[in-house]
């Protein structure tokens, strides 16, 4: 009938095998998500959850008082991020191989993906403007700081490189514009290889 199905960034035909090209995106947003997880669950969940007032002070972070019950609730909530991460993760996996799943758009996980998105690219705008702009940490302890300013750098590179990966899920080469940017696509995501893969 030619009617067809858009897969990873490539239009594909029913009972059509998913091009390389496809294998390639997906596989690297398999590696990006992996390290999300990490990064989710290393960096802020589990310190949100467990590490005591008392360290946080010592580390050159602000004395919150009776609010650290904010805090320990927003380490619950990254918790929760983390499990979603790692299920797309799997689900995504899952669709990168020969055998698996098909290419089918119910296949990926956009909701998750546009979730990264605003989630990242929301906490990477208010760590700038308040961080950067405002200085608000600019006299906290030198651990502090660290943290502060490794938090902006990888919500930054999360929110590029999932709002990348949509980018090109929603291009479909079988017209110009979507092989161009399917093809920058590809460009640019050879850089996310140094990302440890499975």
């Amino acid at each position: 009938r030619g009617d067809c199905e858009a897969g990873w960034g490539v239009a594909a035909m029913r009972n059509r095998e998913p091009t390389a090209a496809t294998y390639s995106i997906r596989a690297l947003l398999v590696r990006v998500l992996g390290l999300k997880v990490v990064v989710t669950l290393a960096l802020w969940a589990v310190p949100l959850l467990l590490a005591p007032g008392v360290l946080l002070r010592a580390l050159g972070f602000p004395d919150v008082g009776e609010l650290d019950v904010m805090l320990r609730l927003l380490g619950v909530a990254y918790a929760a991020l983390a499990v979603v991460y790692q299920r797309a993760r799997e689900q995504l996996a899952a669709a990168d191989t020969k055998k698996g799943l098909k290419s089918r758009p119910e296949n990926y996980p956009m909701a998750v993906m546009e979730m990264a998105v605003v989630s990242n690219g929301g906490a990477c705008a208010v760590l700038f403007w308040l961080g950067v702009v405002r200085g608000r940490w600019r006299t906290w302890g030198l651990p502090a700081r660290l943290f502060m300013n490794a938090s902006l750098g990888f919500t930054g590179f999360f929110a590029l490189a999932f709002g990348l990966a949509l980018w090109a899920r929603r291009a479909i080469p079988s017209d110009t514009i979507g092989r161009i940017k399917l093809k920058l696509a590809q460009k640019v995501w050879p850089v996310l290889q140094f990302i440890p893969g499975e």
